[in-house]
Formats: structure tokens, sequence, C-alpha cells
């Protein structure tokens, strides 16, 4: 009975059952599908995946993907699988109307099946509507899918339903991709966008140190001609009156004179070269002790607020008010740099005779302590309309005198420091600036000895320097303390006289013909690894960048004591006091 009925009803029970393993295994492969190209986030690579996938998946002779283009939504090939480009304008011209601007405009996929396009190399073809979130973003094409006849068989409706639900996830894997591409460029675009802005922040604060060197200028004259006055002063005496020279306690006396100006130069030199070198990219952070601080900025701005102040008949008293105070997390420069903003800013603001004021002191709320630091003048003042708008970028009551970045400056350096800033100001009566930092945590104790407190064994040291003066000096300073000397003119010598002889540390200074120091630090390392080298320049990590075969570095002009401290630290065998 049974039978009977299944005959006349015409059904097939494994034509059903086949029928429903193809539709699991085309479930299936649409799942795979899906994963695959969901994973590819290249736009060339996932175009290529599509049409692969799509043509095993059909068995197609032939299929192409066209994607509008972002800028004028013109249709672009993307992708073909065995076909040519030219094909795919052959089946464009073979349709009366263009077939691709149609679904596009309709949203609905078209099926020609029997197209007149032998030029193309197609009998049948089915073109699908690509979307992305509602939005049409191109039309993929199939032809010719193979029959088991070795011929080509005409797409059905359900075919048409299988590259629909293929190009719906297609078309969210197209679009989420050029989403990624996007998202790529718009970081890249914010990268070089704020690696711009760096840079013009870096400009911005070396003219801002230009100008204030520039506003110093006049007082550094000064200052170091007071200083080379003394040294040319007491060697003509000595020269043009030779007598002079039997008077030994005069001597001492004028020697210790010229000592001390030389020392004043060297330190005003050596303070002003913060202004013209450029920062090395991030900050190093150490335990600062402002008072320690203030005193550094205070004489460096000297010029500033005493020198040329009294040459325009005004006299500025700098006085100081610093308590006991814990170190704060800090970059010494940095907070160098704040301070004499703040310095500039009071001077700029005294039109007469007045006051510049540092005040520290320590503070404790909720368990966390703070150091206080403000920083007062009896200037001008500001009125409240300037004082809200004082530290904004740009802002400027000084016309083209000023940058307006000065105290922009500061509060950047404060922030950068955890700090907090309040102003106080009254026209007429001057401007308070009050800081706040968090206290840093002591540092671990240390059982390391300081090192001016050792004293070294005799020890053989070659100097290279190709200046006579300096190698002299050198050599000198060994001698004068009990040590040996060896000198060469350039690293070259230097370097033959290390393979020849014994030596327990090497002094080169670093710019000298044939090879420099760097390069005979070099040398000598690649011998012997553990050998002391010091590097003497006239400017302090000059490239930026230290030198590993370098174990220390002397900025000249040395003294001795800096010499002495250098050595001790460098030489592997010290003697304990």
């Amino acid at each position: 009975m049974n039978n009977e009925a299944s005959r006349s009803s015409g059904s097939d029970p494994d034509t059903t059952d086949l029928t429903l393993i193809r539709k699991i295994l085309e479930l299936e492969t649409l799942f795979d599908v899906g994963a695959a190209i969901s994973s590819v986030l290249d736009l060339d690579e996932l175009t290529d995946e599509i049409l692969t996938r799509l043509a095993i998946l059909l068995d197609l002779k032939g299929a192409f993907l066209l994607l509008k283009s972002q800028d004028d939504n013109q249709l672009n090939t993307a992708a073909t699988f065995g076909i040519e480009d030219k094909a795919i304008l052959e089946l464009q011209l073979a349709t009366e109307d263009d077939i691709f601007d149609s679904v596009i405009s309709a949203g609905k996929a078209r099926v020609l099946n029997d197209i007149n396009a032998p030029a193309a190399g197609c009998r049948h073809l089915m073109v699908i509507p690509l979307k992305a979130r509602d939005e049409m973003i191109g039309v993929l094409g199939v032809m010719d899918r193979e029959s088991r006849e070795n011929d080509v068989a005409p797409f059905t409706e359900e075919d048409e339903h299988l590259v629909s639900a293929f190009a719906n996830q297609a078309g969210i894997a197209v679009s989420n991709v050029r989403l990624y591409a996007n998202l790529q460029y718009s970081n890249e675009r914010l990268t070089d966008t704020l690696n711009e802005l760096q840079e013009a922040h870096e400009h911005i604060i070396q003219a801002e140190r230009m100008r204030a060197l520039g506003q110093m200028a006049s007082g550094v004259v000064h200052d170091v001609n007071n200083s080379i006055a003394s040294i040319l002063g007491y060697t003509e005496l000595w020269t043009l009156f030779p007598k002079m020279l039997d008077d030994k306690d005069k001597i001492l006396h004028d020697l210790s004179t010229i000592n001390t100006a030389a020392k004043d130069a060297t330190h005003i030199i050596r303070r002003l070269r913060g202004f013209y070198r450029p920062r090395e990219e991030g900050n190093k952070i150490f335990p600062i002790n402002l008072n320690d601080v203030i005193p550094q900025s205070i004489d460096i701005t000297r010029p500033r607020w005493h020198t040329q102040a009294r040459e325009v008949g005004i006299t500025i008293h700098m006085e100081t008010d610093l308590n006991d105070i814990p170190s704060i997390p800090g970059d010494d420069a940095d907070l160098r740099e704040m301070f004499i903003n703040l310095v500039f800013n009071a001077v700029d603001a005294m039109n007469e005779n007045g006051s510049i004021t540092f005040r520290t002191r320590q503070e404790v709320e909720e368990d966390q302590r703070y150091v206080i630091l403000e920083v007062g003048d009896t200037g001008t003042g500001m009125p409240e309309e300037v004082r809200r708008q004082c530290l904004e970028p740009f802002f400027s009551t000084k016309g083209d005198k000023g940058t307006g970045m000065g105290l922009a400056m500061v509060f950047g350096i404060i922030q950068r420091h955890h700090g907090t800033l309040d102003i106080e100001s009254e026209p007429g009566v001057g401007t308070l600036f009050r800081m706040r930092f968090p206290v840093a945590e002591p540092p671990p104790s240390s059982d390391m000895q300081d090192e001016q407190n050792v004293l070294l064994q005799p020890v053989h040291v070659l100097v290279a320097d190709d200046d006579p003066i300096q190698r002299e000096i050198m050599k000198n300073f060994l001698i004068s303390d009990g040590h040996k000397a060896t000198v060469a003119e350039d690293g070259r010598q230097a370097l033959e006289k290390f393979y020849k002889g014994q030596f327990d540390a090497v002094l080169t200074d670093r710019l000298m013909p044939d090879m420099d120091g760097h390069s005979l630090a070099q040398s000598i390392k690649e011998i012997a690894p553990r050998k002391p080298i010091v590097l003497v320049t006239g400017d302090e990590d000059p490239d930026g960048k230290p030198d590993k075969n370098v174990d220390a570095v002397l900025v000249k002009p040395v003294s001795l004591e800096e010499f002495r401290r250098t050595l001790a630290a460098v030489i592997v065998r010290p003697r304990v006091q």
C-alpha cells in the first residue's frame, strides 16, 4: 500500500535524500566560506578568496567581482576567475541594457541563460548585487556551471539563492576589510599628524629657548667678559712686569683669582648648553630636590634679572625662603626650564625696582606628602581676564616681543610632573605662582661608597689628544697625583702605543684627525673589553647617543677635581681610604 502511494505521488526517496544531503553540504560550505573570508584583512587577497571558493562550490568556469570605487562610485574590476578583464566588457555589451548598473539600481539578481556572448566564452550568466549594511558596494558575476554531461548547465532558482547567500557574506567581508583599511589609513595619518605636531612642538620649545638666550645675550657677554678680564689682566701684568713673579704670595692670590674667573666662565657656558642643545626623546626621571634646582635657575638667569635690568635702571632683588623639603620624581632640565621661564615672566612684569621670591615647604593631605613651591614677584600684576588666559599657547600681552609659549611650557612641565598650578595676581601688586608636586618615595639605601672618597694607587694612563696644550694638562694632572702618563698625538698613534704597552686606563679626546676618540675606543674594546676608557669632549653627548665603548665622559674645560673623580670611578683597582 505504502509502495503504491509512493509510486503514485512520483516521489523518489533516493532523490530526496540526495537533495537533502546536497543542501546540508552547501550550508556547511557556506559556513566554512564565511569563516574563511571573515579572517582575511587584505582586499586583493579577500576578493581572490571569494571567487575561488565560489567557483569550487558551484563548479563554475568563470566568475568576476566588481566593486564601486569609494572615490567616484565607478565600478572597477576587483578580481576575476577563469576569464580575462575584456570578457567582462563583452558581457556588458551583450546585454540590451547595462546589466551591472541595472542590478545595482534594482538591488536584485539577474539570471541570463543562453546569453549570446560568444566573444566572452559565456552561455549562462548570473549577476548578484553585493550589499553591506543596506549599501550597494558592487556586483558578483558567475558564468557557466559545469554539468555531468561535460556541458554547461543553466542557472536555477536554487543556484540564485545559494549565490545570493554567498554574496551577502562576501559583501560584509569586503565592507569590513575596507573599514579596516580606512582605519589603518586614518591611524597612519593620525600618527603622521602627531609626529608633525611633536616636531612643531619641539621647534616651538627650541625657538622659545633661543628667544630666552637672545634676551640674556648682552648680560651673558657682560659676565663672560668680566671673567676674561680677570684672566687677561693678571697675565698681561706678569708679562709686562716680570718682577711681580718674585712675590710668591701675590702670585698665588692672583692665580686663585684667575682660577675662580675661569670656573665662572665655564659655569656660564655649561648652564647655557641646555638652551641650544636639543632635548633627547623621553624624559629621564630621578628624585629631584627643588631646593637644589632653584639656585641653579637663579644663577643661569642672573644676566637677565641682574645685569640687563640694571642697564635700564631697574634693581631686582632675588629672595629665597627654602625650607626643608623631600624630593619629587622629576626631570631636572625640565624643572630648570620651568624656573627660567617664571623668572623671565617676572622680569618682564617689572617696570620699576622690585623683587622675585622663591619659597618652598611641604604639606600633608590624606597621607600624601606634597612639595609646595611658590614663585612671586612685585611686578605689574595681571587683570582677571589675562590671568585666565595666560596659560594658553600663543597668548601674549607682549606683542612682537613674546611668543606666548613661556607660561604654556611652564604649565606643561607641571602637568608632566603630576603637579597642580594656582595663580594669584592683582594689578599693581604682583603675581604669585603656587605649584604643588607629589613627593617621591625615598629610593632604597645603597652601600656604594662615594667616589670622591676613593684613593687610587698609582696607575698608568694612555692620553690621546691632538691639542698639545690639552695633552700637556692631562699629563700634568696625572703626574702631579703620582700616576704615569704616556701621550699620543692622535688616535692612530695611541692605538699603536696601546698594542705595545700595558695601561690601566685610556683618556682620549673626541675629535682627532685620522682616527677620532670613538673609533679609538671601539678598537681598544675589541681587544680589551674591560679596559676603562674616558672620552674628553667640548660638548657632553654631542650626538645625543651614548657610546657603549666609553666608560665615562669629561666635558672641557676639565678641572682637577672632576679629573680625579672620573678617573677614580673607572679604574677597576681602587684602594679604599
